[in-house]
């Protein structure tokens, strides 16, 4: 509600323009344990050079396969490392379509691993729109483990 009178668009997109979804508006912020940040890939440039006609769902795995090298490069690095922000967050992969090698998690899958959307749900009894624009792309969710130290949330804030 600081931002913006979300509960009143919320409820004006229930009653006034009566979707069947819980209306999911996405805030900026920080990850947290209890509550995870995303980075979409609907309105982002490639993450690899194009090899031809790519995937949404290919790309997201690139992304994915990018950065556990750069986690595994880094924690061969230094023992600093171990303590970096990599080592303190929890990455999870989300997709509109089926991975076949079971990597990235189908978008439906959201609600039970974030807990503020999964609240929204409880609270509307309306089901999660898992093909709404920001989703259906892919997106990439980062959550800070349960104790990661203050510096990691510092380092995420710089």
């Amino acid at each position: 509600e600081l931002l913006a009178p979300i509960n009143l668009f919320k409820e004006a997109f229930i009653k006034i323009y009566g979707i069947p979804y819980t209306p999911s508006i996405v805030q900026p912020g920080h990850p947290a344990p209890d509550r995870p940040c995303y980075y979409p890939l609907h309105n982002t440039e490639s993450p690899t050079p194009k090899r031809g006609h790519t995937t949404a769902l290919e790309e997201l795995d690139e992304v994915r396969r990018t950065l556990d090298s750069f986690e595994l490069f880094l924690a061969k690095t230094s023992a600093h490392v171990k303590k970096s922000i990599l080592a303190n967050q929890e990455v999870t992969y989300f997709h509109h379509h089926p991975d076949p090698h079971g990597h990235i998690l189908q978008n439906s899958e959201l609600p039970k691993y974030d807990p503020i959307l999964d609240a929204e749900l409880e609270e509307t009894c309306l089901p999660f729109c898992d093909a709404s624009p920001f989703f259906r792309a892919g997106c990439v969710a980062i959550q800070l483990k349960p104790g990661a130290p203050d510096e990691t949330r510092e380092g995420i804030l710089a």
